[in-house]
């Protein structure tokens, strides 16, 4: 129990402390107590929570996250408003008794010993604390530990003596009454902690200070040699005794007063004088200070205070103008030489002014009780003065290039980052560094006030300053790689060659995650996207209505292994997955659906539906026609015909584009990415995969799908179409028109396309044969198809023969190339169907080139084109859907794919462009292609606004314009075409067909192959004759392989002919030869016996029941001695197998 008789209690608060602080539980204590200081029954009863609030209270200094440093406190303040506390503060008084205790405890006085500021903790010649006279600050520790017996708190006898005879005035001690010895408890203004502090009576009269009416209390030792507070009318004045009213005292610790500019006084050694600070000069640089913080004080006002303080700051500050003045300088130097004392005197005036200039400690003492908060280099933040400042900074950096140039050897090499950091200019990379270390700290310091909440004993985080580093060398290089561009800067230039790498792709996201550049590990993507793919829902971007046409198109996507990552690559299986890929295309149609009549047509054996037709006529008269009309026929005054040259296949399909680009008016169209299907080499996964379409659009059996895929999934769908009417197959035109290619190729092989082709300069015919590249294989053949057309006409026109008439010529030669250029105007007049968005010129033209499969031996195509062309004949409602959307728009205006071809060409390439994670699992594989739509428009936004990312189908091609070869070709054939023998032009070299079973072959191979289509059309679709697969590969025309010119080419160069009859045989023999396509066998191997010997090196090898390395290495060593062509590593490990499995 406290008794009253060793000291009584007194409390003091501020009116504008009343918020208590939650975190001390001294505040619940001092809640409670009673307004008058006369009850202290609750104290007396309560001493073992006084003290425990108490200590409590004192622990929480060390957990303050107050920021100490007053020049990086944030910028708010209201000058306005009176002083006021954020947190709580415990304003004790408590009165110590007067008893004598030879027990007394150290000296508690809180001094500069041995350099640092710490407890005195002396014990010599200790008298109480009791007897002192100033104020004193005295240690926490130290106070807690006497506990009740304040009595017994002690003071050496160096401290007693020097309060007493150095500190104060002599006669101070009688002054004030030893009984009024009071210990407060009080929380220092700057840095919110709580201290103990001792002081005779309320104040001590020669060291308290009034500032701008705020009574301030700190150690008389700090102002012992130290003038940091002086009195400044009427901004700093000594306290008034008379004044009683001291509730709003506040306090600094001896900590604080050092930090913000004053020193505490340290007594000199023996011998030595004590010197004032105006004799050390320690504050000599403070006026530079004190006027930056004014005029960041004034700034901050110009732009955040109301207009009425404004207009009185600038009434204030306004006469400091007269200092501008030359007489008035003159004046203040003439004053100086008769008082050396330039701070007496304000000549600045003729108005009374203040007579001294207060100290850095004072005005930041001022900011800091009237909230006033400034950064030491305060800027006002607004865009003029960002602008101005970023502008100034690009200046400094292009001004002084020289300093990158002498640094140039460590930006392009260095030897480690700091290295680095150091060659890049200082003021750059301090603009980030400090930038960063401010955001930074600011997350440690979110951080630790959630660790503390959750946990009582946790470690602080503190701001990684290496981060610092790279994040500010990071920013730092990106703005001079972009500014000096002669330079290689290391760290971007690395950053380009890690692009490079794609093994290395999650090194690269660690270095972007080190400097912030990305958010999160790859770890945390990778669960964010596992949750993304779940979540994801393909169907909701389905559009429903009466109005819109779905067309299902599907085609397989295959994943193979591009590499061996372990390992040797003969001893790993490459991984590889399938799926196939469904995708839906839904147009808006001008009319309703239910609208199109849907009345089938019965087939019968006089349906016509593949063979030439009128509207394909008609495309070869209008292209005809085109060519024509490019040459501006001339005939001089000698009857010489000539004609214009300036032309080229391009300016021609521009034409034909024109005149056939009649105009798509639909919308473009909605695309969704469904979710795959299983096998696409399974009937059952491809049945599958149709029927879930019915899921996707909620739509019932009583309608109908269109699925649209390319010819080997086209017969997988036109047998389930067989069982279930309702799914509707499509052929892709696109992978078609690709074959269509093939089979000019494959026709005219031997009668010397190839060869046309190579004068051209195509370099790679192998890859033109297999068509490998569809774009440049097109435009191979456009450059062909123009030059025959443009041959034919001239040839025409000189002889005074109608194109048609052509046929009825006795040149067979030059009807093999109107055969050409009549079937490749089919081939043509296909694509431009499909590009322009014209169904009616795709199904004709595709019907009248269908007999050419055959011919060309296209069993697979010749079958599907027949069945799906009776189901365009079979279904009038579906031609009607064709013609108005009969391909898809996808990214450029008049620009239109095939349905096949959009998801050849883009859907494939977009699925495998932005799919990630494991793909060798089939059921990940489906999940991600789920959600790749998805994932795509996340980053679309990106794309789009800093790389401009378009969806585009054009590229470079491998053969270009190529005008002068062009008509270069042109000529040849022309030569070819009017000399008596063509046979022997070189473009006709090596071409076995060009005799006259060769020539009778080709002209009647069409109707032959049409023949042979109407025997699958009643086979296959109208089932009324049995089917018969014989004979269907059989090919029309002989075929002629690029490599089969190759060796005849080689040959007649090492075996040149000795007659042109000798020539010709030679050649007919070596191709017909090649033809076969035969090779030589190379001879087998000879059986190994294994003998008695090996037998025996093999026996005691075979009892081992896992052998080891060495063993076999043993084993293989001795067999190799016996048969060194026949054993190796693998053999003995088989034959120890064929051991173990017959025991």
């Amino acid at each position: 129990m406290f008794s009253t008789n060793t000291f009584s209690f007194k409390d003091r608060y501020d009116n504008d402390d009343l918020n208590i602080n939650p975190e001390n539980s001294v505040d619940d204590f001092f809640d409670n107590i009673a307004d008058y200081e006369e009850d202290f029954n609750f104290i007396q009863n309560n001493e073992n929570a006084f003290h425990l609030a108490m200590k409590r209270a004192l622990d929480n200094n060390s957990d303050s996250s107050v920021n100490n440093d007053f020049e990086n406190e944030a910028n708010d303040y209201d000058t306005n408003k009176s002083e006021t506390t954020a947190n709580t503060s415990i304003n004790v008084e408590l009165n110590i008794e007067q008893i004598n205790h030879k027990d007394l405890l150290n000296c508690a006085i809180v001094d500069v010993i041995d350099g640092k500021l710490q407890k005195c903790n002396s014990n010599i010649k200790l008298r109480g604390l009791w007897q002192l006279i100033g104020t004193w600050q005295l240690d926490n520790d130290a106070v807690l530990q006497a506990g009740k017996n304040l009595d017994k708190l002690g003071v050496c006898y160096t401290h007693f003596l020097f309060d007493q005879n150095k500190l104060h005035k002599e006669g101070a001690k009688e002054d004030k009454d030893v009984n009024q010895s009071l210990i407060h408890f009080r929380k220092c203004r700057f840095c919110e902690k709580n201290y103990y502090f001792f002081s005779r009576g309320k104040f001590c009269k020669e060291h308290s200070w009034k500032v701008l009416g705020n009574e301030i209390r700190l150690a008389c030792i700090c102002q012992k040699g130290c003038n940091v507070l002086k009195k400044l009318e009427p901004i700093i004045m000594p306290t008034n005794s008379d004044d009683n009213k001291y509730d709003k005292t506040r306090y600094i610790c001896c900590k604080c007063y050092e930090e913000y500019g004053g020193h505490i006084y340290i007594k000199p050694g023996r011998g030595y004088k004590s010197l004032h600070c105006d004799e050390t000069k320690i504050h000599l640089g403070e006026i530079t200070t004190s006027l930056e913080l004014m005029a960041n004080w004034i700034l901050q006002i110009a732009h955040e205070r109301d207009l009425e303080f404004q207009e009185k700051v600038l009434a204030t500050i306004t006469p400091a103008l007269q200092q501008l003045d030359s007489n008035l300088i003159l004046q203040k130097s003439s004053n100086n030489n008769t008082d050396n004392s330039s701070q007496e005197k304000n000549i600045s005036s003729p108005t009374p002014k203040i007579s001294k200039i207060p100290s850095l400690f004072a005005i930041k003492l001022i900011f800091k009780l009237y909230n006033i908060k400034l950064n030491k280099d305060f800027i006002q933040l607004n865009s003029k003065n960002c602008y101005l400042f970023g502008n100034n900074l690009a200046e400094f950096l292009l001004k002084n290039r020289q300093l990158l140039h002498n640094n140039k050897m460590l930006l392009e090499n260095p030897q480690s980052l700091n290295e680095y950091q150091n060659a890049i200019p200082i003021e750059l990379y301090n603009l980030f560094s400090e930038i960063v270390e401010k955001l930074l700290f600011n997350r440690c310091q979110m951080a630790n006030v959630v660790a503390k909440s959750r946990k009582k004993e946790y470690i602080p985080k503190e701001v990684n300053q290496k981060k610092v580093q790279k994040i500010s060398t990071m920013l730092s290089s990106i703005i001079l790689t972009m500014g000096f561009t002669n330079t290689s800067f290391w760290l971007t230039r690395s950053l380009a060659s890690l692009c490079r790498k794609p093994r290395l792709l999650s090194s690269l996201h660690q270095v972007l995650e080190s400097v912030s550049v990305i958010s999160h590990s790859i770890s945390h993507e990778r669960k964010l996207e596992n949750i993304r793919m779940l979540t994801s829902n393909p169907q909701s971007r389905i559009i429903t209505g009466s109005k819109i046409w779905n067309v299902c198109v599907i085609d397989n996507i295959d994943f193979k292994q591009n590499s061996f990552a372990w390992s040797n690559i003969y001893d790993v299986t490459r991984l590889s997955t399938h799926a196939t890929l469904r995708l839906l295309f839904q147009f808006v149609l001008p009319i309703e659906l239910s609208s199109i009549s849907n009345n089938l047509v019965e087939l019968s054996e006089n349906t016509f539906i593949f063979g030439q037709n009128q509207d394909a006529s008609e495309i070869i008269q209008n292209f005809e026609k085109i060519i024509e009309n490019f040459f501006l026929w001339e005939l001089n005054n000698e009857n010489i015909l000539s004609w214009n040259q300036n032309f080229d296949i391009e300016i021609i399909n521009k034409k034909i584009i024109e005149i056939y680009n009649t105009g798509n008016s639909l919308p473009p169209a909605n695309v969704v990415i469904l979710e795959a299907g299983g096998n696409p080499n399974n009937d059952n996964d491809i049945a599958k995969a149709c029927d879930q379409y019915f899921v996707d659009l909620n739509i019932n059996n009583d309608e109908s799908i269109n699925v649209c895929c390319d010819e080997a999934i086209f017969r997988r769908v036109m047998r389930y179409h067989l069982s279930n009417p309702k799914i509707c197959p499509l052929l892709g035109q696109w992978h078609t028109s690709k074959d269509m290619c093939s089979v000019l190729l494959v026709i005219f092989s031997s009668y010397g396309i190839y060869n046309f082709a190579a004068f051209l300069g195509v370099k790679f015919l192998d890859k033109l044969e297999q068509v490998v590249d569809y774009r440049s294989t097109c435009r191979v053949l456009d450059l062909l198809w123009g030059a025959v057309g443009c041959t034919l006409n001239i040839y025409a026109k000189k002889n005074n023969l109608s194109f048609k008439n052509i046929l009825n010529n006795n040149n067979n030669l030059l009807k093999v190339w109107y055969y050409f250029f009549e079937w490749g105007s089919y081939w043509k007049g296909h694509r431009v169907g499909i590009r322009t968005g014209n169904s009616l010129l795709q199904i004709q033209c595709l019907a009248a080139f269908a007999p050419l499969f055959p011919s060309a031996g296209k069993m697979n195509y010749m079958k599907s084109t027949v069945n799906y062309l009776a189901i365009l004949a079979k279904y009038p409602k579906l031609r009607t859907l064709l013609e108005f959307a009969p391909s898809v728009n996808i990214n450029r205006e008049g620009h239109f794919y095939a349905f096949d071809e959009a998801l050849e060409t883009f859907g494939v390439k977009f699925i495998k462009e932005n799919i990630t994670g494991n793909v060798y699992n089939d059921e990940n594989l489906k999940r991600q292609i789920k959600a790749i739509q998805a994932e795509r428009e996340r980053m679309d936004l990106l794309f789009n606004e800093f790389i401009g990312d378009i969806a585009v189908s054009k590229k470079d091609r491998a053969v270009n314009g190529r005008r002068e070869l062009f008509w270069a070709l042109v000529n040849s054939l022309l030569v070819a075409f009017e000399s008596s023998n063509p046979t022997n032009h070189p473009l006709f070299q090596n071409c076995i067909e060009l005799t006259d079973s060769g020539y009778t072959k080709l002209f009647s191979c069409y109707d032959k192959g049409k023949e042979r289509l109407k025997q699958i059309y009643r086979q296959e679709v109208l089932r009324i004759d049995p089917i018969n697969t014989k004979g269907r590969r059989a090919k029309e025309v002989v075929i002629t392989k690029t490599k089969d010119i190759k060796n005849a080419e080689r040959t007649s160069k090492k075996c040149p002919p000795q007659s042109e009859a000798g020539s010709s045989t030679a050649i007919t023999t070596t191709t017909t030869t090649t033809t076969t396509t035969t090779t030589t066998a190379k001879p087998k191997k000879p059986r190994h016996v294994t003998t008695e010997e090996e037998k025996s090196i093999l026996k005691p090898y075979f009892k081992s029941p896992k052998p080891s390395n060495e063993e076999i290495e043993k084993v293989l060593d001795s067999l190799l001695e016996l048969s060194p062509n026949y054993w190796t590593k693998k053999k003995v490990k088989a034959a120890w197998g064929y051991a173990q499995k017959k025991k």
